[in-house]
């Protein structure tokens, strides 16, 4: 995948080739976040997307204003309205577990189907409204009836409704922070581009999205990224979904759950599965989890605690160390099946808790995932030791793993901004940056001898 975008947030530009694994290095504040939180949400709008999710939103909103519809109209009507609902509980059921093996033509005949049965539900109620002027309830059943008609006409793959998730997925990522003070004033523009010629494509005009200017051409399936940015994910359960949702109307629920921010949603992924011993099989990277945690992470009681191989009482998840919590959050997705099932694994400076030493065998876990598993990796990163060792057991590979090396450079004239380029074959420019401030302690060291 080519990943393309300028402006947004403080990049002005960047072209960035997803191969099996691709880093992102750069100064703080250099806009390095940029690219997973991009990946993440555009992965996410095209799952749900693709996954039927704006039907479902759809006929959710309809289906809670025909239970509003039943608590207004006589005992005479009540049934009809009460069999309209059901059918569409059942339909959004059977939508919500078929998720991504129906083919659209399926969803567009049921969209057909239902569409013609709550016309003909609402004929009919309209028709008894005229008939009996004396009517109760009339302004109420009129309302809630034009409410109806109103999402009817809302054409769930139309352009601009497709555009409006995407945009509310970006901004949530980016704390509504998408384009920069910067670039206010300018066009921005965010592409991305698959090898077979899929693309999706979306511009900004004055912080605001041009629906008609969008393009969504999308021709196989796809699936979410996994966003991991917090070695200390797993302590705060307590801001899960669940407490979220508590007494939300189930259009709300589905909205919170299905748009979640990656923190949140990744909690949820990680709760609702189960580690299973098929998802993680290779030698290789469970020599490392072996050396490094000897154990694994179990749910109980509704906190997480860490057993090492053969003990009766678990540790706490948040007494471990920094450098476990990491490890073991890793190894707890691959069991569960959660990077398998990923397009991309995206992992924000994930060294950052580690001593050097495990930094490597980080890097060597990661470039084994990037073999083993068909999910492609993006790191962001500002450790040499841990670019260094990604670079060296890519090479190391019998079939040599696709390496992508990028820096996040700062402008000099326009302050605030910033260009990621690509350094793969220049990865002294990396080492030179972050080595600066290392020469910069040798000559004050030469100062004082």
């Amino acid at each position: 995948m080519l990943l393309e975008f300028e402006n947004i947030a403080k990049v002005k530009k960047a072209a960035i080739e997803m191969t099996d694994i691709t880093v992102i290095t750069g100064v703080n504040n250099s806009g390095k976040s940029t690219v997973g939180k991009l990946v993440y949400a555009l992965s996410a709008g095209i799952a749900l997307y693709q996954g039927n999710y704006l039907f479902s939103l759809k006929y959710t909103l309809i289906m809670e204003e025909l239970e509003n519809l039943e608590r207004w109209v006589d005992s005479e009507t009540f049934p009809a309205v009460n069999a309209l609902r059901r059918e569409l509980q059942t339909v959004l059921y059977r939508m919500q577990r078929k998720a991504n093996e129906l083919e659209q033509r399926e969803v567009f005949a049921e969209d057909a189907y239902l569409a013609e049965k709550i016309a003909q539900l609402l004929n009919m109620l309209q028709k008894k409204m005229a008939t009996y002027l004396k009517w109760s309830n009339r302004p109420q059943l009129a309302a809630i009836i034009k409410t109806i008609q109103q999402q009817q006409r809302r054409d769930f793959l139309d352009q601009k409704v497709t555009a409006a998730l995407f945009d509310r997925l970006l901004r949530q990522e980016f704390s509504n922070y998408l384009i920069s003070d910067v670039s206010f004033a300018k066009s921005a523009v965010l592409s991305i581009k698959e090898e077979n010629n899929d693309q999706l494509l979306l511009n900004y005009k004055n912080n605001r999205l041009d629906e008609y200017q969008c393009l969504f051409q999308l021709s196989q399936p796809y699936q979410e990224a996994i966003y991991l940015d917090d070695a200390f994910l797993l302590e705060n359960l307590s801001s899960s979904i669940e407490e979220k949702v508590f007494g939300a109307a189930p259009s709300e629920k589905l909205q919170l759950v299905s748009e979640a921010p990656h923190r949140r949603r990744l909690l949820e992924q990680i709760k609702h599965r189960k580690p299973e011993e098929k998802y993680l099989r290779d030698k290789r990277i469970k020599a490392i989890f072996a050396e490094i945690l000897s154990g694994g992470l179990m749910l109980k009681h509704g906190s997480y605690y860490f057993f090492q191989k053969n003990a009766a009482k678990g540790i706490p998840f948040d007494a471990l160390s920094s450098g476990m919590k990491t490890f073991a959050v890793l190894q707890l997705i691959i069991e569960n099946g959660l990077v398998m099932d990923s397009d991309y694994l995206i992992l924000e400076e994930p060294e950052v808790h580690l001593h050097p030493q495990w930094q490597v065998k980080l890097a060597e876990l990661i470039v084994y995932l990037s073999t083993v598993y068909s999910t492609k990796v993006l790191v962001t990163s500002h450790s040499p030791y841990f670019i260094e060792a990604l670079s060296i057991y890519s090479a190391k590979q019998k079939q040599p793993t696709r390496i992508k090396f990028y820096n996040a450079q700062l402008d000099k004239k326009e302050l605030g901004t910033s260009t990621i380029v690509d350094v793969t074959d220049q990865l002294e420019t990396i080492y030179a940056e972050m080595y600066r401030s290392l020469i910069y302690l040798e000559e004050l060291r030469a100062e004082l001898d």
